[in-house]
This record gives C-alpha cells, sequence and structure tokens, in this order.
C-alpha cells in the first residue's frame, strides 16, 4: 500500500516514466494523468481477457504481469511479462482491436488505465499534444 500512496502523491510521475509519453511536458502529463484509473489486481487476477475488447492503454505502475495465449488443451504460452514502468494496449488507442492474448498479474499490481475516449477527447481535438505523440505510433495507427 506505501507504493500506491507514492503513485498518487506523486502528481505526473505515474506516466512520467513511460516512453509514449516522454515527449510531452509535465502539465502535458498531468492532464493524461487525471484520466488515468488506478487499479489492483492480486496474484493470479486476470487483468484483460483474450476475446476482451482493448479500450484501454494499461500502464503497469507496480508489479509484473504475464501475456499469454491459451493452447487448445488449456495450457498458457507466454508471450511476454511486463513489469513497472512497461505498457502495452498502446495502439488500441487508435484501432480499437481487440488484444490476441490474455494479461494476468503475476503478482500483486497496480495498473494504470487510459480509456480510448479520454484519449481521444484530449489527443484528437488539440493538435498540440496529437503532434507531440511517437512518429511510429501515429504510422502505426494509420496502418493498422
Amino acid at each position: 500500500m506505501a507504493h500506491l500512496a507514492n503513485i498518487r502523491q506523486s502528481g505526473d510521475g505515474a506516466l512520467k516514466g513511460v516512453p509514449f509519453f516522454h515527449d510531452l511536458t509535465s502539465g502535458e502529463i498531468e492532464a493524461f494523468n487525471r484520466m488515468v484509473v488506478k487499479k489492483h489486481y492480486s496474484r493470479e487476477e486476470v487483468v484483460l481477457f483474450e476475446e476482451d475488447t482493448a479500450n484501454y492503454m494499461y500502464i503497469i505502475l507496480s508489479g509484473k504481469v504475464r501475456v499469454v495465449q491459451m493452447g487448445t488443451e488449456g495450457k498458457e504460452r507466454i508471450l511476454a511479462i511486463h513489469k513497472r514502468g512497461d505498457y502495452f494496449g498502446e495502439l488500441a488507442l487508435f484501432d480499437g482491436k481487440t488484444s490476441p492474448a490474455t494479461v494476468i498479474a503475476m503478482e500483486e499490481s497496480y495498473i494504470g488505465l487510459l480509456s480510448k475516449n479520454d484519449f481521444d477527447g484530449l489527443v484528437f481535438k488539440n493538435d498540440n499534444y496529437y503532434s507531440l505523440l511517437p512518429h511510429s505510433v501515429l504510422v502505426c495507427a494509420n496502418h493498422g
């Protein structure tokens, strides 16, 4: 719980270290940070099911998660492991496509969720934010 208190008190600290936001000013990051919903996940709790619509970007604020696909026999195939400062689902902010994997907390974790609706409301209505997004993300979004 002490770690969560630090995240809440740090202002833009929750997103400041996330590379996706690295070109934004502290004020711009704070605008996004106000939109992030921080959720707690217990060990082995599912964060995102494979069939769920990916309407969020997920930012690991603390803890660790594994990204898996379930085999036909119910066996997990680990695709990736994300830890504090990592993020996933960012392309869903642009294309709204579903995630091809299930994400499960490997330990107690706090994850920030940034919704596509909130993201769109800030970015696509404000040229300043749009121009600061990483070029690679914009290229992927336009070709998705």
